[in-house]
């Protein structure tokens, strides 16, 4: 691939990259992008470049684009070698093939003969999964100093190694306050959005569909797959957060725009208060199946209310006043059923 094809198709990608990232873009757009896309194969390699680029610092001017960045990525490095490789004559290969040889015994020998990178492997490779049960807050320190609280009724799964931290929230909600690497990203993933710390602490919430991250100290980066026409997309939308923000995502709308909150809201049920801002009624209904210790149903008549939110607070260990408070905040009635339970239905039209 000459410099100047090159050139041309990486000043392309960080085009497409630029566009794609608009708060609105038009079929057309998408349709075209594929297209050059799937014209070529180096297309996509430098597409690839350019969202890590951006991920990692942010927009790129492509007119400023130095010959570093020119560089073939390492997949395109790695297809050049291969087809010289294919064209060299065999006895060369043979000579290739040797030389590889003791390239690698020499690496494997290098790795025995040397000391192991940490003197605590626990801390690099660590996996593990941990759950609070109903109403119950639990707290978990990890190897590597984080500690997690989780919310009632919540999971989450750990995934260490020497490059990354995984965290993996599977339901409910929970604080994390981590510690400090900069060797290791430390990453939640919940459902389809990640959230990447810049040592901070920081709230997640999973609950069906809605996923939702708040930013009590530090920063946090925020990952979502766009989403057009209500299908997600293969580009993802990045958003940053800092203290006293959050942002919310749901498979259908996608990722939101961050939002302004009290910093003092941010983890608050782990002192059994309840608090929301501008949340969905679906929201404060999941909460309080976490805490109550009986049935709670939606009626079908509440589902044409996706566009009803709520800004409230209520005590965590007061389940049933939260419900009962419901129709004075939503257009909704509490009725209490035979065995104990609640339903929740539409208020009548008067």
């Amino acid at each position: 691939m000459s410099s100047t094809i090159a050139s041309d198709i990486v000043h392309a990608a960080h085009t497409w990259r630029t566009t794609l990232s608009m708060p609105e873009v038009s079929a057309a757009d998408w349709a075209a992008f594929e297209s050059w896309v799937n014209a070529d194969p180096r297309h996509a390699d430098a597409f690839d470049r350019a969202e890590t680029l951006y991920q990692a610092l942010g927009d790129v001017d492509a007119d400023a684009l130095g010959p570093e960045l020119m560089r073939p990525s390492p997949r395109e490095r790695q297809r050049q070698w291969l087809s010289q490789v294919l064209s060299t004559p065999r006895r060369q290969v043979r000579w290739i093939g040797v030389t590889a040889s003791l390239l690698v015994l020499a690496i494997v020998s290098l790795f025995f003969m040397l000391p192991r990178f940490a003197t605590d492997p626990e801390t690099l490779a660590y996996a593990a999964s941990y759950e609070s049960g109903l109403g119950e807050l639990r707290t978990i320190t990890l190897a590597d100093g984080t500690s997690i609280t989780l919310g009632a009724k919540s999971s989450v799964s750990t995934d260490f190694d020497a490059d990354f931290r995984r965290i993996t929230l599977l339901d409910g909600v929970a604080f994390f306050d981590v510690a400090p690497d900069p060797r290791r990203p430390f990453v939640v993933t919940a459902g389809s959005l990640k959230a990447q710390a810049i040592g901070t602490g920081f709230e997640v919430k999973r609950l069906d569909d809605l996923t939702r991250v708040a930013v009590a100290e530090g920063q946090v980066r925020v990952l979502h797959p766009q989403v057009l026409f209500g299908q997600p997309r293969a580009t993802l939308k990045a958003v940053p957060l800092s203290e006293g923000e959050q942002v919310a995502a749901t498979g259908t709308a996608g990722l939101g725009e961050p939002v302004s909150i009290a910093v003092a809201s941010v983890g608050a049920w782990r002192a059994d208060r309840l608090v929301y801002k501008q949340a969905p009624l679906a929201e404060l209904v999941a909460d309080a199946r976490r805490y109550a210790d009986f049935e709670i149903v939606m009626a079908d008549s509440v589902s044409d209310l996706r566009n009803v939110f709520i800004s409230a607070f209520f005590d965590a260990g007061d389940v049933e006043s939260m419900l009962n408070t419901l129709p004075d905040i939503a257009p909704v009635i509490v009725i209490r059923t035979s065995d104990g339970g609640i339903e929740i239905h539409r208020k009548p039209a008067e």
